[in-house]
């Protein structure tokens, strides 16, 4: 069925426990958000279910080849060698993935803000004054991404402040800065300040932060996550926002999708060991 090409090289899905029978959830839980992107053969799952309708699409020829066109078929490809070649289960396949980066944007957004946000105000109230970036020693690849910020803040008529200069700063730029170049003048008398809840040193807050920063971008950019352990990524992601805010940590936890979703799919609640 379809014009897909079966013959793109894509890289191999880790292994994953696949769901039993009796644990499969609903079928418009699979659209909600649901992380059954261990691995799950997708002849076990309901896929591609309309939320208001409860009715599957139809995968008839004619739209199987205009999503072949529509989506490329290198990024089809990706899906379609872990459905064995199968057009219909990649594109479900596809669906799938959709969905868990839906259920994880918000988890993710929750984290990049606290984190952006603590650690602006922690170097305003370090340096004195809400436009430090300005005053420290940045490296050229930092100062770059501030000067970025500030020239599209100006491209869109917007005033420069400080404000619009925490939004517009990437992530990468936050997480740059946590690195042991900028230890001795940021970490050391400013910013372990901005995760008071745990006792921690730059690299380990570096690297989880940068390893969230990989998810959250292969999510921004709409590419495939099934081959991560989103559990653990998802654990990371909450234990980190508690170095920050645990009254926002487990804010997140209680409004977003993934946890249920995943209890849904697996039968087993995630269960985040505080460390």
């Amino acid at each position: 069925m379809g014009l897909i090409s079966q013959n793109i090289p894509s890289p191999e899905f880790g292994s994953i426990p696949t769901p039993s029978l009796n644990t499969l959830p609903r079928a418009h839980a699979i659209t909600q958000g649901c992380t059954g992107v261990y691995s799950v053969r997708l002849t076990e799952l309901v896929l591609g279910v309309n939320r208001d309708t409860d009715v599957r699409p139809a995968y008839s020829d004619t739209r199987m080849n205009a999503l072949a066109l529509t989506l490329s078929t290198e990024r089809i490809g990706t899906y379609l060698k872990n459905a064995k070649g199968d057009p219909c289960e990649a594109i479900r396949l596809y669906e799938q993935n959709t969905a868990l980066s839906e259920s994880l944007y918000s988890v993710l957004q929750g984290l990049e803000v606290s984190v952006r946000n603590a650690m602006h105000r922690t170097l305003a109230e370090g340096f004195g004054r809400f436009d430090w970036y300005k005053v420290v020693k940045l490296s050229t690849s930092e100062s770059e991404r501030v000067q970025d910020a500030m020239d599209t803040i100006a491209r869109n008529n917007k005033t420069l402040t400080p404000d619009r200069m925490v939004s517009e700063l990437t992530f990468g730029f936050w997480v740059a800065i946590l690195t042991k170049h900028y230890a001795p003048e940021l970490w050391i008398p400013h910013l372990h300040r901005a995760f008071p809840h745990k006792a921690l040193g730059h690299q380990t807050v570096h690297q989880r932060l940068n390893k969230i920063r990989f998810l959250r971008n292969r999510v921004a950019h709409h590419e495939c996550i099934l081959n991560r352990d989103l559990e653990s990524d998802y654990c990371e992601i909450i234990e980190a926002l508690g170095w920050i805010c645990p009254e926002t940590s487990a804010w997140i936890r209680e409004t977003t999708r993934f946890e249920k979703s995943f209890q849904e799919l697996f039968g087993r609640k995630i269960i985040i060991i505080q460390r």
